[in-house]
């Protein structure tokens, strides 16, 4: 879900950035923090899960 979320506001970037010349936000900006919180998520996980085999 998070990806989703990434890539939805990377695509609304990339639309934006066409239409206006200079956008005033960037959405990937505060997607990127969903993309960072994945990778830790990942990580401990499979940190943990190979502890346990």
């Amino acid at each position: 879900m998070l990806v989703a979320i990434a890539g939805l506001g990377y695509l609304i970037d990339a639309i934006v950035s066409v239409v206006v010349t200079d956008p005033a936000v960037e959405v990937s900006s505060f997607t990127f923090v969903g993309e960072v919180v994945l990778l830790g998520w990942l990580l401990w996980l499979a940190v943990f899960r190979h502890e346990r085999a």
